[in-house]
C-alpha cells in the first residue's frame, strides 16, 4: 500500500480477489476497476494450456473446486461493482 501510494502516474493492479483489495483500490484517487472475465470452462481450458503451475493440469472438477476457495469466491461480487467489464471470450486481432 505504501509503495502504491508513493508512486506517481498510472498504476495497474491485477489479481484483485478480496473485498479489502477492492476497498483499497476505491480509496485511491481517480481509481477505476476493470473486471476481465470469461466463462468458467474457457478459463479452465486456457489455464490447462498454459501449464505454468503444478495444478494447471487439473481436471475441470478440480478447477471448479479451486474456484470455491476463499481467495476466489469474492471475484464475481467485486466484478459486479466494476466500472467496466471485459468479456474475454474471443480472440482479438488488431491490425496496425
Amino acid at each position: 500500500k505504501r509503495r502504491i501510494k508513493k508512486e506517481e502516474g498510472l498504476k495497474v493492479l491485477n489479481g484483485v480477489r478480496l473485498l479489502e483489495d477492492e476497498k483499497f483500490i476505491r480509496s485511491l484517487e481517480n481509481s477505476c476497476l476493470i473486471y476481465i472475465t470469461a466463462n468458467q470452462e474457457l478459463r479452465w481450458e486456457r489455464v490447462s494450456q498454459r501449464g505454468q503451475k503444478s495444478d494447471d493440469n487439473s481436471s475441470f472438477e478440480k478447477f471448479q473446486e479451486i474456484e470455491r476457495a476463499i481467495t476466489e469466491i469474492h471475484i464475481p461480487e467485486i466484478g459486479s461493482r466494476a466500472d467496466f467489464t471485459i468479456k474475454n471470450e474471443k480472440n482479438l486481432v488488431i491490425a496496425l
